[in-house]
């Protein structure tokens, strides 16, 4: 059976990590932590914003960051199956829901963050999995 893990690498997702140690075996269960570089948009003029080597260079850090936020959750995991997926797109939840759709995954894991902005932007995160999503999610809290 296996778990996705969504994480940006903050508390919440570490929490939801501690979860997941918690409440489900590493021998039945593998986890694919998987974190969502979104689609970066580009402001300046439009002449500007189309030069390749810049937007590369904003898509190459959102990756990396997304990579360094997999890599941190992963080490919560320890003496778990874990994968680490990079994801992209312009929409963390679609990103997701679109990686559920073509992999087998039993149901999703997300924290929750405590930060009134971020918490209202993973609130949508969470809502829109709940959803859309075709298998269960739990939103750790």
């Amino acid at each position: 059976m296996t778990l996705l893990l969504a994480s940006d690498g903050s508390e919440g997702a570490l929490k939801a990590a501690r979860w997941i140690m918690e409440h489900f075996g590493p021998e039945h269960w593998q986890v694919t932590v998987a974190s969502v570089s979104r689609t970066p948009t580009v402001m300046g003029s439009p002449t500007f914003a189309t030069l390749p080597s810049y937007a590369d260079t904003i898509e190459d850090a959102a990756v990396q960051e997304a990579r360094q936020a997999c890599e941190q959750t992963m080490t919560v995991l320890e003496g778990w199956h874990v994968d680490c997926t990079v994801l992209t797109g312009p929409s963390i939840a679609d990103a997701l829901i679109g990686y559920v759709r073509s992999h087998p995954v039993d149901a999703i894991v997300v924290g929750r963050r405590s930060h009134s902005l971020s918490r209202h932007l993973l609130g949508s995160i969470s809502s829109e999995l709940a959803s859309h999503s075709p298998i269960p999610v739990w939103v750790i809290p």
